[in-house]
């Protein structure tokens, strides 16, 4: 089993990133948004973890139907609460 290794670093660099950010607001501001932000692309960054590591080379739809609705559902809350931070931080 071979990893694409910009295909690892492509897609889960952001989303690590966006991880990070939500604890950074959790620990200055105590919020739900960075409760969503974290929790949210947390859940994207597993779903695509799953996706290079159990699936190379098939994508996401060798992926099943509940671990594909988790990376939508989750980059959704954490885009939300992207949102209501920068909303509540005017």
């Amino acid at each position: 089993m071979r990893f694409n290794v910009t295909q690892i670093v492509l897609l889960g660099t952001p989303h690590a990133l966006m991880v990070i950010a939500g604890v950074g607001f959790w620990k200055r501001y105590h919020s739900a948004a960075s409760i969503m932000i974290a929790s949210g692309f947390g859940a994207t960054l597993l779903t695509q973890v799953l996706e290079i590591f159990l699936s190379p080379g098939i994508g996401a739809a060798g992926l099943p139907l509940w671990e594909q609705w988790l990376g939508i559902l989750g980059f959704w809350v954490g885009a939300v609460g992207c949102v209501l931070c920068a909303k509540t931080s005017r």
